[in-house]
């Protein structure tokens, strides 16, 4: 009867500890899944596509009469379509670091200040319409380190610098202000401004807004590019529309993107089935210097926690 007593004495006090540190640390994922045919020149083939699918856990941990909290993400991509196992998970952000009231400094990997300064502009993000498929900026990098201002006025300013890495290596800095967020939970729109200096041999600018109002999202972005490893490379303009619109059961979306004489359309509808899981179609042109392609898919989404 002692020993009955005592494990379930144990096992009483494990679940409290484990409920408080669910208030703390949380699990998500995504699944992201789609069937396309894709052209390519003169090339079409079709595919099954694994295009947003992720795991992770992250933390947010008060230290005791400090102030202060410890925070951590460790995140990969799932390639769902990998033939190869091994290539299966790929790193996404993974870092460690501290916040509190002068805002937060973590290091490891992120993406850039640059690749945020986007916020929800971008509506393909992760498909074939995709920015970085006509942008650069869309980077993630290793070995970094990122301060994160508080807001002040709904206004937060972001700079990552990336080390070296060894003897006779480049670091590289980017830097971003924003207003507002992509979520909107505290604005009707979304601003924000980035530079890369020199990272991943280009200097950068971009802009973004985005402005909601009810159930329509109006988003354009700009961005001035220029190679940093060419002597007298020339500086190449680029812009982004896009709009989407949702009625209740079906969200529609159209996007446009330009970058000197490349352009790319995408078209597509979001029809959610759940609270955490959506079907979805989309059709996306690009018409490029190199050769042209189009791809339409059909696919699925689940998650497995909000926000992410």
């Amino acid at each position: 009867m002692f020993r009955i007593t005592t494990a379930a004495l144990l096992i009483s006090c494990a679940s409290l500890s484990l409920a408080e540190e669910a208030k703390y640390n949380s699990a998500y994922a995504r699944i992201n899944v789609d069937a396309q045919i894709s052209e390519e020149g003169e090339e079409q083939f079709t595919e099954v596509k694994s295009n947003n699918t992720w795991i992770g856990m992250k933390g947010n941990v008060p230290i005791e009469d400090t102030g202060l909290r410890v925070v951590y993400r460790l995140e990969w991509t799932v390639g769902i379509n990998e033939a190869d196992a091994g290539s299966n998970l790929t790193p996404r952000p993974q870092y460690v670091g501290i916040a509190g009231k002068a805002g937060q400094l973590h290091a490891g990997r992120d993406f850039t200040p640059v690749w945020g300064a986007v916020g929800g502009v971008d509506l393909f993000n992760h498909y074939e319409g995709d920015i970085k498929n006509l942008w650069e900026g869309e980077n993630r990098l290793s070995s970094v380190i990122v301060y994160s201002s508080p807001k002040w006025n709904n206004v937060s300013a972001k700079v990552l610098y990336e080390a070296e890495r060894e003897a006779g290596g480049d670091s590289a800095t980017s830097a971003s202000v924003s207003y507002g967020d992509k979520s909107f939970k505290h604005s009707r729109f979304f601003a924000a401004i980035g530079h890369d200096f020199d990272l991943d041999g280009h200097d950068l600018t971009r802009a973004a807004f985005q402005y909601k109002m009810d159930a329509h999202k109006i988003g354009v972005a700009v961005q001035q590019q220029k190679d940093s490893r060419v002597e007298d490379a020339e500086t190449e303009f680029g812009t982004l529309l896009s709009y989407s619109y949702f009625d209740g059961t079906l969200d529609y979306r159209f996007q446009y993107q330009t970058m000197e004489d490349n352009s790319g359309i995408s078209v597509g509808i979001d029809y959610p089935i759940a609270k955490m899981t959506k079907l979805f179609t989309w059709f996306t042109t690009f018409d490029k210097n190199e050769e042209d392609s189009n791809y339409l898919a059909f696919g699925i989404e689940h998650r497995f926690s909000r926000g992410f």
